[in-house]
């Protein structure tokens, strides 16, 4: 039962994911959820690293006061091209 309620949120999530803008942008523990619920689920530390040692990410911004920052444009391409 526990693992049809968890199909349902993911579910849900993924519907509210696409009614959102792509330009929206997100910082780096929403980016994990937003990865997760479209299937590809990445540790918000996960991402970290996948920005500091390699290239291989989804595309970032550096906001000025030194945030990091996901559009969700970027995190769907990441998302489809990982599969």
């Amino acid at each position: 039962m526990i693992a049809l309620n968890e199909l349902r949120l993911v579910a849900e999530a993924r519907e509210t994911i696409a009614t959102l803008p792509d330009d929206i942008m997100v910082d780096q523990n929403t980016a994990s959820d937003i990865l997760a619920a479209l299937g590809r689920p990445y540790a918000p530390r996960t991402l970290h690293k996948l920005r500091c040692v390699s290239s291989t990410g989804p595309r970032f911004v550096k906001a000025p006061n030194g945030r990091i920052r996901y559009s969700l444009a970027a995190l769907k391409e990441f998302a489809s091209a990982s599969i």
